[in-house]
């Protein structure tokens, strides 16, 4: 402990970057978090391994450098297991809890889309009526007396495969969207 009674009485050295949340210096916060750790977890790192460790992990957020911290220091040690965490398991452990949280907020706001979309649809659903394409150049053709068989290039495609769109004359193309358009002002 003697390292961080030392560490808070000298200015830190190097490149000093701040939090994004309230512009206090991340790397003398990191190293403060750090001796914490070791104190929770009865060990006694040198000033000099902290700062090199709070180097290393200053480039993550803060937010999961202290969930890390606070979880690695309630952590029972294992049989054998040191008892200051090497830089690695502690960039692993930082890493693994940026990636969750990451997660949980992706899985949040996909959640959040799905419902938002969901109340749409509930709210409008003359905006979401199935369009049936190969229904309505099938139509297109039969007045003309057309078959529907494009000639296309690959087997198996049929005008059903809304990819398939790029095998339409020009003629077909505009017939459709003429369509298309009379479809929307009736709506």
């Amino acid at each position: 402990m003697a390292a961080l009674v030392e560490m808070a009485g000298r200015e830190p050295q190097g490149k000093i970057e701040l939090s994004s949340k309230r512009g206090v210096p991340l790397q003398p916060w990191l190293v403060v978090q750090l001796g914490r750790l070791a104190m929770a977890r009865r060990a006694e790192p040198g000033a000099k391994t902290l700062e090199l460790f709070a180097e290393h992990l200053c480039q993550y957020e803060q937010r999961d450098l202290a969930a890390t911290v606070n979880r690695l220091a309630l952590q029972e040690r294992c049989e054998g297991e040191l008892a200051f965490p090497d830089l690695a398991t502690l960039d692993r452990a930082v890493r693994d809890e940026r990636n969750g949280r990451m997660r949980a907020e992706r899985e949040q706001r996909e959640r959040a889309e799905a419902a938002a979309e969901e109340k749409r649809r509930r709210e409008h659903p003359e905006d979401f009526v199935p369009f049936d394409f190969a229904g309505e150049l099938a139509k297109i053709k039969a007045r003309k007396g057309e078959t529907m068989t494009p000639q296309v290039p690959r087997r198996g495609a049929s005008l059903s495969n809304s990819a398939d769109i790029q095998y339409l004359t020009p003629q077909q193309l505009r017939e459709l969207a003429d369509v298309l358009e009379r479809q929307e002002r009736r709506r």
